[in-house]
């Protein structure tokens, strides 16, 4: 999703090559570290054992950063799991996905006609289709979460059919306020235009924050900001979003707009503002705070519309032209499928790990039942699933039945050729 111009914020410390930045332990190898932010980038392999590595077409190299021009693509394989094991249950922590087509594989297949789509899931829910549309884009998934599992979340790709699924880099960082000095979420911000209607602003005055801010947009964000140029004879800001192009699997949205006068205005003068969404007021008469930061958020999602069209306006012809410093807009996760039983998960993984499995055993063993292991039964009767069947046969095992197989909670059969155990 983009807007036509201002500062937009963007939530998102892990890092993999396809790349990761990790907290890395004496025995990693460093891949590489980024000269610009000095984040540091690890090869993929530890997380992920599916999928091809590739290297974007010669003619994009030099146009990106490096963690950029190496992606693991995923042909073979429906469901496509990266397991990160360094988190804390109940924890919160920001993913983000980073994924450039880069046309690797020769084929030209992000378009606009048929775009290159593949879903991205959290754990065991879905967030939103990626569609590639443009070989040169970086194209971004991100949210915000809460770890539901006690030491890992999964970022998962599924094929639907419409091309394979493939990702650049990817990060995983937990909210922590004291980590981020310029910015308590460490977000990404990108400045857009909208010439010839808008003119870009700034101050090099220091800014405030209310006592009740709780988003605290970055000083350097807020002391920038958009208002109309006057060409043509407008005089709000209009921008405008469609649900169909977000991605996103609902169409929920709650929108943040951030505001901030930079001038120290005479008594007769005011940049009160009206602000309307699709045609109705959303907010009337709201005055930008000298050298503060502002905002106006909704508390519940916006009226659901196909188009979300904004426009700002002044509140008075005698007023100043309306300004906007920024824009945030979230839409949520629901949490429709739970993870399976912890018991089963650390045990499942623990025999994958003993027998080298080679089934495309990854992310959650039972959930979603759709993308259930192959081998596996699960029951679904009551929350969290738990496997019941355990089907080893032609995996070409050899060695002990590992203890592991006494962990899962509801295990009824064993299937392990030659022999039925029960």
């Amino acid at each position: 999703m983009e807007f036509p111009s201002l500062y937009k914020l963007v939530n998102n410390n892990f890092y993999l090559q396809v790349h990761a930045r990790l907290n890395l332990s004496a025995t990693q190898t460093i891949s590489y570290v980024d000269s610009t932010t000095g984040l540091i980038y690890v090869f993929d392999d530890a997380y992920i054992d599916l999928g091809k590595d590739y290297t974007i077409g010669s003619t994009y190299l030099s146009s990106f950063r490096q963690q950029l021009t190496n992606l693991r693509s995923f042909p073979n394989s429906t469901h496509s799991c990266y397991t990160l094991r360094q988190v804390v249950q109940y924890y919160k922590y920001l993913v983000r996905a980073f994924f450039l087509y880069g046309n690797y594989d020769g084929l030209h297949k992000a378009n606009t006609v048929n775009p290159l789509e593949f879903n991205v899931y959290i754990d065991v829910n879905m967030l939103m289709t990626m569609s590639i549309q443009n070989d040169s884009y970086t194209y971004r998934a991100e949210v915000l979460i809460v770890a539901v599992a006690n030491s890992s979340v999964s970022i998962c790709l599924v094929n639907t059919g419409n091309g394979v699924p493939f990702i650049s880099s990817l990060e995983l960082r937990r909210i922590d306020f004291s980590l981020y000095l310029t910015d308590l979420y460490d977000r990404i911000c990108i400045e857009l235009t909208n010439a010839p209607y808008w003119t870009n602003i700034n101050t090099t005055q220091q800014m405030e924050y209310a006592s009740n801010d709780e988003y605290r947009v970055p000083v350097a964000v807020m002391q920038t900001a958009v208002t109309p140029s006057g060409f043509g004879g407008i005089t709000d800001i209009a921008f405008e979003w469609d649900f169909a192009d977000t991605g996103f699997r609902y169409n929920q949205f709650y929108a943040n707009l951030y505001f901030s006068e930079f001038d120290a205005l005479l008594p007769n003068q005011s940049r009160a503002v009206d602000i309307f969404l699709n045609g109705e007021i959303w907010q009337a008469d709201y005055p930008p705070p000298y050298l503060v930061a502002g905002f106006v958020c909704s508390v519940d999602h916006l009226n659901q519309n196909n188009t979300y069209d904004w426009e700002i306006k002044p509140n008075d012809s005698f007023n100043l032209p309306p300004i906007l410093n920024a824009l945030e807009v979230f839409s949520p996760m629901y949490l429709e499928n739970v993870t399976t039983n912890e018991r089963d998960v650390d045990a499942i993984n623990a025999i994958k790990a003993q027998y080298e499995v080679k089934k495309q055993w990854t992310g959650d063993p039972c959930s979603p039942v759709e993308y259930r292991w192959a081998g596996l039964n699960c029951s679904y009767f009551s929350e969290p699933p738990s496997i019941t069947v355990v089907n080893l046969s032609y995996s070409e095992l050899t060695g002990e039945i590992s203890p592991s197989f006494s962990e899962l909670s509801a295990i009824n059969y064993l299937y392990w050729k030659p022999q039925t155990y029960r």
